[in-house]
């Protein structure tokens, strides 16, 4: 494997993409990243930080776009790797390194204000020389914007081994979090935000309880809204009645605790309205964790509803809840077991961290050689 000098875009403020940056700096490669973000950056590598202050708006934006340029001017990077399609700096240069842009669910899924999203999305992807997807509907989403067929690779980015290893240590994570052993346990890790309609969730589990008074129930909810706090109509749901024994809102976590969520959790609940093809997936997959998730396209390729997940119906919120009381009659038969290790060793097969590392290398390497071999 080839070393390289890159100058990767991510944001600090996503775990998933802290996640991505280390794994090229873990590839021995020459990291420079670049983040706007409102955390700091921290990694073994050269960083720098535009602070993202929202209350400056077209001011921060403009300096930040600055900052970039001047970055790209003094390190002068073999390649550009950018965790987001909608980076806005790369479509006011003439000259830049060779792209690499990894898309994200939201980039291709959501129009935005006056199809702007998409808009932008395509400049981008114009200016790539590849393009990584992670799934056959982001795929499909990516080519609705245009004739990128020849610049897709997929690459999942991947787990490590840790994750696999999640499902043999329910009783120890439950212990550490203070949940009843015999306690039915759902998850819900995604951020706060409209897509992804944590409130349903939430309303969905009260309707679980009401019904199952008797039994021990419990829902985490983690992830926040914008990087701060839980969203307000979170809050209000959780605070109000006896319910709040059974919801416990635990914010914005880290790879360790929220590997020890997804260990103390027998079931991980998504209910978005779009998405691509999460990491949240894999890893509720992995952990040995019973996806209950909408019944979105992007999903098919790894979910078979009633198999080895539950779909709810993403326009009608009363499928939520009726998924979660179905989730007890699989757990009360017994049928669930047989679909969890199919998950693990299916994630295993398409996400593993080692066969992602060789995957993205050569994609690397590709980008490098191509442009040496036009400019000789």
């Amino acid at each position: 494997m080839n070393k390289h000098k890159v100058l990767i875009v991510a944001n600090a403020d996503s775990s998933l993409l802290r996640e991505r940056v280390q794994m090229t700096i873990d590839m021995g490669h020459e990291v420079i990243w670049y983040s706007e973000s409102r955390n700091v950056p921290l990694a073994g590598c050269k960083i720098v930080h535009a602070r993202k202050r929202t209350s400056i708006g077209i001011v921060d934006k403009a300096l930040s776009i600055s900052l970039f340029f001047s970055v790209l001017r003094k390190e002068r990077p073999e390649l550009l790797h950018i965790h987001w399609a909608l980076f806005t700096p790369i479509l006011f240069m003439r000259s830049l390194p060779p792209v690499l842009v990894s898309v994200m669910g939201s980039d291709v899924n959501l129009p935005g204000r006056f199809g702007l999203r998409r808009f932008f999305a395509r400049l981008s992807l114009n200016r790539a020389k590849l393009i990584t997807s992670k799934s056959s509907g982001m795929d499909e989403a990516i080519l609705a914007l245009g004739d990128y067929g020849s610049k897709i690779r997929r690459v999942t980015w991947g787990l490590d081994e840790k994750w696999f290893a999640l499902s043999m240590q329910k009783a120890k994570a439950r212990e550490r979090l203070g949940i009843e052993q015999d306690a039915v346990v759902f998850f819900s890790p995604r951020a706060h935000t409209q897509i992804y309609r944590v409130p349903e969730i939430v309303q969905a589990f009260i309707a679980l309880l009401e019904k199952n008074p008797s039994r021990p129930l419990t829902l985490l909810v983690a992830g926040s809204f914008n990087g701060t706090e839980p969203g307000e109509d979170v809050s209000r749901l959780v605070d109000s009645g006896p319910r709040k024994r059974h919801i416990k809102l635990v914010g914005m976590l880290g790879q360790e605790s929220m590997q020890d969520h997804y260990a103390a959790c027998d079931a991980v609940v998504s209910y978005a309205s779009t998405d691509g093809m999460p990491q949240s997936l894999y890893e509720a997959m992995a952990a040995g964790c019973f996806p209950i998730f909408t019944d979105l396209p992007c999903y098919t390729e790894l979910l078979q509803d009633g198999h080895n997940a539950l779909l709810c119906d993403t326009n009608n919120p009363e499928s939520l809840s009726s998924q979660l009381a179905g989730y007890l009659l699989l757990k009360e038969t017994n049928r669930e077991k047989t679909a969890l290790q199919e998950n693990i060793e299916m994630v295993r097969k398409v996400a593993s961290k080692e066969s992602q590392e060789k995957i993205l290398a050569n994609i690397y390497d590709a980008i490098v050689a191509d442009v040496r071999s036009t400019t000789a």
